[in-house]
């Protein structure tokens, strides 16, 4: 059984013994979901952390997971665990020792599914917040609002101007699709502490003419459906400040939200039922009002996105992909040839590497062998049959995030990625910068990257495993678009 100690729990046993000590264990909950002949382990709660131990109240896996779980039935000694990003098993051998996290090991289906809703079930707020800030996310959509990091709100219209024809749907009558400068101006003003605006057109979304805004025709969201998982109330500069962490959702069947749905949903999370939806991400929005009651938001962030941080870790750990591209999206013998070098375990310039070397690795990631070995890219070893780089560089600093990804339904899929070009003039040697960049990149504020450019690839894939590691099998690479200023990012 289990105690409580001021605000932490321990482990007792059932002559009254402490097994855990509350001073240094300061485990928030401890999770006896069943008895010890089925379930090896006891899930527990620390620092917000998931971790687990035994019987006797010794620490099996340390609480470092954002989430962790059994299926003892079905898949006996193995803990699934969520590392905030991407999902991995551990092993327990008959003495209940932890392996390392293998991420080849993934759970059910149900197990993700229990997961999300537990992240809605950790609502800590009441019914009528509840509701409240349900229909002040669809008043204010806070779909459409900028990621941003406090003091860093966006410069461009560009970032702004869906949220402001959004704000105003059912108002625009006969002017639909056309907003004024004025007008867009502000909104901004109203709702944001944006130092300076700088008015320009936004690429397939809005045209401007240096007066007027015109759409592009395209369609508009849904009313989003957020919920609410905490609140937190403090004075900052004489203002009443609130800082809010909703989960934004789907319906869990994967339809769109009618009208009549959106009455349903909302009536079902004021009774804390979240059985119809599927959190997709969770954001922390930070907000004061102003004197005419309207509010002002201060920072918008994204603190979980499992998915999109899975793709951006793929990305980084393929660094070759940074080589790739073209305007039709055919990948060349010249690309190939380069990427195989960066991916080759021993190449060597002087003695060169066999043709099947290099093919080894473009049959594993495009599907094909290279046709034509003297390219620009390599060339063939005079007197030899082996292939060594001709004189090349590369860029060494792209930073690869999601933007949309579509399923083919032939076992591939189609992704538009933003491709961050930081160069190495960008950083200035302060401790953390590069963590601070990582974080900012993955919640959507590029307010630090004027000096970088922005493009968009196109990417046709396959994800693939191989001994235990997943990884990309390319089909094309489309260099889509050069100079964004603003992204969006990805929904799940």
């Amino acid at each position: 059984m289990k105690g409580r100690a001021g605000k932490y729990w321990g482990l007792i046993s059932a002559d009254g013994k402490t097994l855990t000590n509350p001073q240094n264990q300061t485990f928030e909950d401890i999770q006896i979901a069943t008895y010890e002949e089925v379930w090896p382990i006891i899930p527990v709660i620390e620092d917000g952390k998931y971790g687990a131990i035994d019987y006797k109240g010794k620490v099996v896996i340390k609480a470092e997971w954002g989430y962790l779980a059994m299926d003892v039935y079905n898949i006996p000694n193995t803990v699934f665990v969520f590392d905030g990003s991407k999902w991995g098993g551990i092993k327990l051998d008959k003495n209940l020792l932890a392996s390392a996290v293998d991420y080849s090991l993934t759970p059910p289906e149900w197990f993700v599914e229990n997961y999300k809703q537990t992240l809605l079930a950790q609502a800590s707020v009441d019914s009528a917040q509840l509701a409240s800030m349900f229909d002040f996310a669809i008043k204010y959509r806070f779909d459409y609002i900028p990621f941003f990091a406090e003091g860093n709100a966006p410069q461009s219209s560009g970032a702004y101007l869906f949220y402001a024809f959004a704000i105003n749907l059912d108002n625009w009558g006969t002017d639909k699709g056309t907003m004024s400068k004025t007008y867009v101006e502000n909104v901004i003003k109203t709702h944001f502490e944006a130092k300076t605006i700088v008015h320009e057109a936004l690429s397939k979304g809005w045209n401007f003419d240096g007066e007027n805004y015109t759409a592009v025709p395209s369609g508009i969201r849904d009313k989003p459906i957020y919920v609410l998982t905490g609140l937190k109330v403090s004075v900052k500069d004489g203002k009443t400040v609130y800082e809010v962490a909703l989960d934004y959702c789907n319906l869990a069947n994967g339809n769109i939200a009618s009208d009549g749905d959106m009455v349903k949903i909302r009536e079902e999370i004021s009774n804390g039922d979240y059985s119809s939806l599927v959190s997709l991400q969770r954001e922390t929005f930070t907000y004061y009002l102003g004197d005419n009651g309207e509010p002002v938001f201060i920072a918008h962030v994204m603190t979980d996105r499992p998915e999109m941080k899975w793709y951006y870790q793929m990305f980084r750990n393929d660094a070759a992909f940074r080589i790739l591209g073209s305007k039709s999206g055919d990948i060349t013998d010249d690309q190939m040839a380069t990427y195989a070098i960066l991916k080759m375990d021993h190449y060597s310039y002087e003695d060169g590497n066999t043709k099947e070397e290099y093919n080894a690795i473009t049959q594993k990631h495009f599907g094909r062998n290279i046709a034509n070995f003297n390219n620009g890219s390599t060339e063939t070893i005079p007197g030899t049959n082996k292939i060594r780089a001709t004189g090349w560089s590369y860029n060494n600093g792209m930073y690869v995030i999601v933007k949309d990804i579509r399923d083919n339904g032939d076992g591939s899929m189609t992704g538009d990625f933003y491709c961050v070009d930081i160069s190495d003039s960008h950083w200035t040697g302060k401790t953390g910068e590069f963590e601070e960049a990582e974080s900012a990149l993955l919640n959507g504020d590029i307010s630090s990257f004027a000096d970088c450019d922005i493009s968009i690839k196109r990417v046709v894939f396959e994800v693939k495993t191989e001994n235990g590691k997943q990884y990309f099998k390319y089909r094309s690479v489309k260099n889509l678009e050069e100079n964004v200023k603003s992204i969006v990012l990805y929904s799940k």
